[in-house]
C-alpha cells in the first residue's frame, strides 16, 4: 500500500544540477560544429564532375562534409545545368553529369 517514496531533496537538486550542466554542454558542441562548415572551391566541384553517378550521401562521405552542404552544392551545379537529375523520391537523389560539360 504505501506507494512510492518521495525523492530526498538531495538527490533533487543534485539532479537538476547535471540536466544544466548537459545544457551548456550541448550549446558549446553546436557552436563547434557550425564553425566547421567548409566552403566548397571549384577544385571540389570538379572532382564530383568525375563521378559517374552522384549522390548527396557519396559526395559527404568522400569529403567529409555534412549532407546538408553537400544537398546545396548539388543544386548549384544542377541550376547551372552541370548535373542532371535521373532519379529523385523523397529521400533520395541520384545525379549524372552533364554530357556538354
Amino acid at each position: 500500500m504505501g506507494g512510492q517514496k518521495k525523492k530526498p531533496i538531495s538527490r533533487v537538486l543534485k539532479r537538476l544540477e547535471a540536466q544544466k550542466k548537459e545544457k551548456t554542454k550541448k550549446k558549446v558542441y553546436n557552436k563547434e560544429k557550425k564553425e566547421q562548415i567548409v566552403a566548397p572551391g571549384e577544385d571540389l566541384r570538379q572532382s564530383i564532375m568525375q563521378q559517374k553517378v552522384i549522390t548527396p550521401t557519396s559526395v559527404s562521405k568522400q569529403y567529409g562534409i555534412k549532407v546538408s552542404e553537400a544537398k546545396k552544392i548539388l543544386r548549384e551545379l544542377e541550376n547551372k545545368k552541370r548535373i542532371t537529375r535521373i532519379f529523385s523520391s523523397s529521400k533520395l537523389k541520384i545525379y549524372v553529369p552533364t554530357k556538354g560539360t
